[in-house]
């Protein structure tokens, strides 16, 4: 802090050194609105509040949840607001928890038909027929197998 109690503006080389993100992350972040830069040194190196560093490990943090980085200033402008309800950033979760499950049945899905094209092979007899089951997934194995026989 100066004289003046007010904290000394940090340069994005310490910023990213503190947060662990590339420069070009910093101005990309500060092109989306995510960020605000405080000015310019003189040499025109970009300062920043020292509070920066902990928005962007909030950003970062929100991203490993899966938010996006629209999601993410949505979020962050709910916060900034004086008027704002918890329901406003309550939404944007929820939003996120049905992505979320979408996404967890679609892998669960995979995971079967994988486990299934498994159990298949090992009744191949040295017949790979993995690229016929991505092809042709209805197809039943019984047909497959004495298909691959007669080739």
């Amino acid at each position: 802090m100066n004289k003046t109690g007010i904290p000394e503006p940090i340069r994005i080389g310490d910023l990213t050194r503190s947060t662990g993100v590339s420069d070009q992350t910093v101005r990309y972040y500060e092109r989306l609105g995510l960020i605000r830069s405080m000015g310019r040194t003189q040499g025109g190196f970009r300062l920043f509040h020292p509070d920066t560093i902990i928005r962007i490990q909030t950003i970062k943090e929100a991203q490993s949840l899966g938010f996006k980085l629209e999601e993410i200033r949505a979020l962050l402008d709910v916060v900034k607001k004086d008027d704002a309800t918890c329901w406003e950033a309550q939404r944007l979760l929820e939003v996120r928890i049905q992505d979320l499950e979408m996404q967890i049945a679609m892998l669960s899905l995979h995971r079967d038909i994988l486990s299934s094209i498994r159990k298949d092979c090992i009744h191949c007899q040295g017949i790979c027929l993995i690229p016929e089951h991505l092809m042709d997934p209805g197809k039943d194995p019984e047909e497959r197998r004495k298909a691959a026989g007669e080739q």
